[in-house]
């Protein structure tokens, strides 16, 4: 598991899938404080994001819309898309992407 700060507030654990023996399936865990979240991204695959907690602001293409949790959001493949946590707690978010490797969903990765 890669565990990295994305944004200040923003902490993700990247779990590749084919370090637990997938074959097309990876996972991001996102803690999120209050006022954080991803800025706008898109990648290669579409992706499901997990909301288990707190209420999130989303941008997906031209769309934004609020989720309160328990919510799944799905993103289409190729659109661009933020998330910001509008609530008063750390947030977590479970994004899953029907890759097995990092380097599969984000080409730029490394």
């Amino acid at each position: 598991m890669l565990l990295l700060e994305a944004l200040p507030g923003e902490v993700l654990h990247i779990v590749e899938g084919k370090s637990h023996g997938f074959e097309s399936l990876s996972l991001m865990i996102s803690e999120t404080k209050p006022g954080s979240g991803a800025p706008p991204h898109a990648h290669q695959c579409e992706e499901a994001h997990v909301l288990l907690d707190g209420i999130v602001e989303y941008k997906i293409g031209e769309k934004t819309f609020v989720a309160q949790a328990p919510y799944v959001v799905r993103i289409p493949a190729n659109t661009v898309h933020s998330f910001k946590n509008i609530g008063t707690k750390t947030i977590n978010v479970i994004g899953i992407f029907p890759k097995n490797t990092e380097a599969e969903i984000d080409p730029k990765a490394k």
